[in-house]
């Protein structure tokens, strides 16, 4: 999926892409 928003990216990678990818 793509992000609108950087801080949004940046926010998932902290969580987890696969997560939310």
């Amino acid at each position: 999926c793509k992000y609108v928003n950087e801080k949004s990216a940046v926010k998932v990678e902290k969580l987890g892409k696969d997560s939310l990818v």
